[in-house]
């Protein structure tokens, strides 16, 4: 087999992951084959088991972009001078406009949180969301917090995230008759001081 060199390959990875989003805005994650991601993107199905072990890897990556996704709106939202003492409300929208009830991403959070998916697939979870949050623990410390208060705070902020998006996106809070509005409302406002 012939080697493929680091650009070409991380091109076309990048073209099979664009094809694999247009056919799940389309057509939702059920409609992410193989089959269906290689004729969007022009090439035989075979050909994407040379960039991905499987249609699962492909699907991982699309989760992975969605939480860098997630990382975009956090950071455009506090670039706005009034997000200062917002953050948690910031974090929370951003990750509702990703992954909330409705949201296209939505069906894809439990990609993220599948305990199934491996150690090294979990820690590249854990750095995007890392990375995602960053502009939270930076404006905190802009505000006076110890790097570590800053971090205490974030991790709180992200483990509020995942809950609360499991709760949205599988529709328990309607269930519950909670407006998800509320939920956020009443985690902002649940502001315990430094750690």
């Amino acid at each position: 087999m012939p080697r493929i060199a680091a650009a070409a390959r991380e091109q076309m990875r990048g073209d099979l992951r664009n094809a694999a989003r247009a056919v799940f805005r389309r057509g939702g994650l059920a409609a992410v084959t193989v089959r269906a991601v290689a004729a969007e993107a022009g090439c035989a199905a075979g050909a994407l088991y040379t960039y991905y072990a499987d249609k699962s890897a492909l699907v991982r990556e699309l989760a992975l972009d969605s939480v860098a996704e997630m990382g975009r709106a956090v950071a455009d939202a506090m670039a706005d001078k009034d997000a200062a003492g917002r953050e948690r409300l910031v974090a929370a929208a951003a990750a509702r406009s990703v992954f909330g009830n409705g949201g296209e991403a939505a069906v894809l959070l439990p990609v993220l949180l599948d305990p199934d998916s491996g150690d090294k697939f979990q820690r590249r979870v854990t750095g995007r969301l890392i990375a995602a949050l960053a502009p939270i623990a930076a404006s905190l410390g802009r505000a006076g917090r110890t790097a570590a208060a800053a971090n205490a705070e974030t991790a709180a902020i992200a483990g509020f995230i995942l809950g609360f998006l499991m709760l949205d996106s599988s529709g328990q809070l309607a269930r519950l008759a909670v407006a998800p509005d509320d939920v956020v409302a009443a985690f902002a406002a649940n502001r315990s001081g430094a750690v």
